[in-house]
């Protein structure tokens, strides 16, 4: 059976993690909800794009390999939760780096579609993005990641 991926993310990101958000971020949790409605598949799909060259699989291993923030997720439904009180993830860095120059434009899309400021947007895409690598680096903490394995996990996602 393959591991459901975008399953595990929608766990992380569940009501607790919806209402501590709301909070944090000074949000409705209705429009923080509706946000990563749209987050979750933009985040999915600019990686599987991502992985789809031959360029861009090898930053994505190089990525999911060396990321700098690796960190036991024991209990999914919790470990997004816990992320939203660190500051870390204000700064969008890991996001600009996937979108580049097409970033202004996502957040803007997310922002009027879900009624969150900029800001709280930039937040959301940043703590899903690493929270996403992280699952792909819990899941394969056993293997040797290379392309083929970064390929299998991404393109069997339903």
């Amino acid at each position: 059976m393959t591991y459901n991926l975008i399953y595990a993310a929608k766990e992380m990101f569940n009501e607790a993690f919806l209402s501590e958000a709301a909070f944090q971020l000074d949000e409705d949790q209705k429009h923080i909800s509706k946000a990563m409605d749209g987050i979750l598949p933009t985040v999915f799909g600019k990686l599987t794009d991502m992985a789809s060259s031959k360029k861009g699989a090898k930053t994505m291993l190089k990525i999911v390999n060396n990321f700098e923030n690796p960190s036991e997720i024991s209990n999914p439904e919790s470990f997004a939760v816990k992320k939203l009180s660190h500051t870390y993830y204000h700064n969008p860095k890991h996001t600009v780096a996937l979108f580049g120059s097409k970033i202004d434009i996502v957040t803007s899309y997310v922002s009027g579609h879900s009624g969150l400021r900029s800001r709280s947007v930039s937040f959301l895409l940043e703590i899903t993005l690493i929270s996403v690598i992280e699952l792909i680096r819990e899941h394969t903490d056993n293997i040797k990641m290379d392309i083929a394995s970064l390929h299998f996990i991404l393109f069997s996602q339903k």
